[in-house]
């Protein structure tokens, strides 16, 4: 049995399945850390060495044109006991690409994928922003949207220095974790030393703490513990691009971080 089955019940009489939790304090999530755009034969594997040093396993959303450039590094990803899922093939904007090219594009992340021997449950878009053909593809596939409790801003350069309350916090109380392990075309860094030094930070504090780091949970027992992606109306995104063009300044108090790397 696995460490998630093992947390979320799998196979133990209901019984022995704690349903009532001490009220002064709630129940600690397992922390899954994730990793977007990968594999990089730079940082994958240092980010694999940190992960087994703390004996901790992890979930990486790759991207089919590094996969036919590395297959070695996603059998290396499997074989230390991390779980491989669906990011894409060449990183498309589900909001502005057509269905052709949706279609096309997860075909091909699916068909390398098998390849391997992994049939993911798991998707996480491009840009965690879902377009208009966006659910319906992930339902023809059998796989469920996923988003993110963290988003640690690595692929903007955040370090430990920028995001040490973030990574305490959900070291101590768990959920999904936001990280790319390789550099993206058009992303403000030249490297991911920084998230070398947050992955390092955040299995520092959970092992302090004893929070279990794992793979995402099956995705048929995950219920709604684990965050999906934003449904963002039409109006919204189109709101957001005339601010775009016009160049409208925003007010500090409507400024909002970015929930994903442009």
């Amino acid at each position: 049995m696995s460490q998630d089955d093992e947390h979320y019940g799998v196979g133990r009489p209901s019984s022995e399945i704690p349903l009532v939790h001490d009220w002064q304090r709630p129940p600690r999530r397992p922390l899954h850390l994730t990793f977007d755009d990968g594999p990089d034969p730079t940082w994958t594997p240092q980010v694999l060495e940190l992960l087994a040093l703390y004996e901790a396993t992890a979930t990486f959303f790759v991207l089919g044109w590094r996969m036919r450039d590395h297959p070695e590094l996603i059998e290396e990803i499997l074989a230390a006991g991390h779980d491989v899922e669906l990011h894409g093939d060449a990183h498309l904007d589900h909001e502005i690409a057509s269905l052709g090219d949706l279609v096309a594009d997860t075909d091909a992340a699916l068909r390398l994928l098998r390849a391997h021997g992994v049939v993911p449950q798991w998707w996480r878009i491009p840009f965690g922003r879902p377009g208009e053909h966006t659910r319906a593809l992930a339902n023809a596939h059998g796989v469920r949207l996923v988003g993110w409790d963290i988003d640690t801003f690595d692929w903007r350069g955040d370090g430990w220095a920028e995001q040490q309350p973030s990574v305490r916090a959900v070291a101590e109380h768990g959920g999904v974790v936001l990280m790319h392990d390789a550099v993206a075309p058009g992303t403000p860094r030249a490297g991911a030393e920084n998230t070398l030094e947050i992955v390092g930070a955040i299995l520092q504090e959970a092992t302090a703490r004893q929070t279990m780091v794992i793979p995402l949970p099956p995705a048929t027992l995950a219920g709604s513990v684990i965050p999906e992606l934003p449904r963002t109306s039409p109006f919204e995104r189109s709101e957001a691009t005339m601010r775009e063009v016009q160049g409208r300044q925003v007010a500090p108090d409507e400024a909002k971080p970015p929930t994903r790397r442009p």
